[in-house]
């Protein structure tokens, strides 16, 4: 799988609001169904997390807290694709800062 948006890494993640978004647009070249895991460290609560398939891409939403104890962390996404032979997966990363 391939991470088509953001393009920068690592993404800040300003945490401006009570719940934040973190996103990333993936999709597979040869079409395969993507999913995601989402790593937090620390966090110890559930995740509110989102899928949308969008044509050819899939965007994977995570919905994280304004908590100042994940300042500085680094939010990771794992976005893997379904192949049974052979699963690939990509990371991403983003940088947490809560102002």
């Amino acid at each position: 799988p391939r991470i088509v948006e953001p393009q920068v890494e690592p993404e800040i993640l300003s945490m401006t609001l009570p719940l934040n978004p973190a996103w990333v647009v993936a999709r597979d070249p040869e079409g395969r169904e993507l999913v995601a895991r989402w790593i937090v460290p620390g966090y110890r609560g559930e995740l509110e997390t989102s899928v949308q398939p969008d044509g050819e891409f899939t965007i994977f939403t995570l919905f994280l807290p304004r908590l100042p104890e994940l300042d500085g962390q680094t939010v990771s996404v794992l976005v893997f694709d379904t192949d049974p032979d052979d699963p690939q997966a990509t990371r991403f990363d983003f940088t947490v800062e809560v102002p």
